[in-house]
């Protein structure tokens, strides 16, 4: 886990905080009833927290 001084500017700000609330509620719904196999999970939160980087 990386502390806030290795996360690029911006991205813990409201939207950021809000972008990393959402996968982490993905992660544990997906571990109460998983609807996409290991590795579509993965991609997925990979996408988002990319884009989450990128804005």
């Amino acid at each position: 886990m990386c502390t806030s001084a290795e996360v690029p500017t911006g991205v813990l700000s409201p939207p950021g905080r809000s972008g990393f609330a959402f996968t982490e509620d993905l992660v544990h719904q997906w571990v109460r009833e998983p609807a996409v196999s290991r590795e579509g999970l993965l991609a997925l939160l990979t996408d988002l927290l990319e884009q989450l980087l990128i804005r």
